[in-house]
């Protein structure tokens, strides 16, 4: 009932304003309470979201109207996981584990979709609300080794997991049943530099570097 009080306010808001600017044409447009008939009046307009018909295009929109006013209004509705008023009768846009049309969803709650409802980069609708990889499409993390690919982080802990590359001082396992893994790089030694790495190969990282404390620079 409340809901009606409301609608019903805005609407007779609207027709005293109709009327104070232009009566003569409003008196015309009123005459005609369908749709129907009001398209078909020149100089009429029809204002469906509270359903009147007056002489200028202008008339409240969906997102201006609070819940009850949404709910009521014939050509508005009221998203609850948004709270938010759009002007027309779909489903919520996202979070309803529905893909609904004609909106830029390209999946809904499902595996690997992000919380707007769309699919990560190289990733792709899975036939229902989740992302699955594209094929062909490096995608570090996806738990594929792909092209471009040295590891992936789901099979090594020694695999960065933004590049899929092996970490300093590993590299890829050659070992056909092994593919994904990164293994111990053999030990070439060089100067010890204050790099996290074991430079000269004897064991020790980042020493014997003098009065320089490796990582502060000084």
């Amino acid at each position: 009932m409340k809901r009606k009080i409301i609608a019903l306010f805005i609407a007779i808001v609207l027709i005293a304003l109709v009327i104070a600017v232009n009566p003569v044409a409003a008196q015309l447009c009123m005459a005609n309470p369908t749709e129907t008939l009001c398209v078909n009046e020149p100089g009429c307009y029809w204002c469906g979201t509270i359903g009147v018909c007056n002489p200028f295009p202008e008339c409240p929109t969906c997102n201006q109207f609070p819940v009850s006013t949404c709910m009521e209004s014939p050509e508005c509705h009221w998203c609850p996981t948004s709270m938010m008023c759009y002007p027309d009768a779909r489903p919520c846009t996202c979070g309803n584990q529905i893909v609904d049309d004609d909106t830029p969803e390209q999946c809904d709650s499902g595996r690997f979709c992000t919380n707007d409802c769309l699919c990560p980069v190289g990733y792709e609708n899975d036939g229902g609300n989740g992302c699955k990889p594209i094929v062909g499409f490096p995608v570090c993390g996806n738990g594929i080794l792909e092209t471009g690919e040295e590891c992936e982080p789901a099979y090594s802990r020694y695999c960065d997991f933004v590049t899929c590359t092996c970490m300093p001082g590993f590299i890829p396992d050659p070992a056909p049943e092994n593919l994904g893994f990164c293994i111990l790089a053999p030990c070439v030694p060089t100067t010890e530099v204050c790099d996290g790495v074991d430079n000269d190969c004897d064991s020790s990282v980042d020493e014997d570097l003098g009065s320089t404390t490796c990582g502060l620079l000084i």
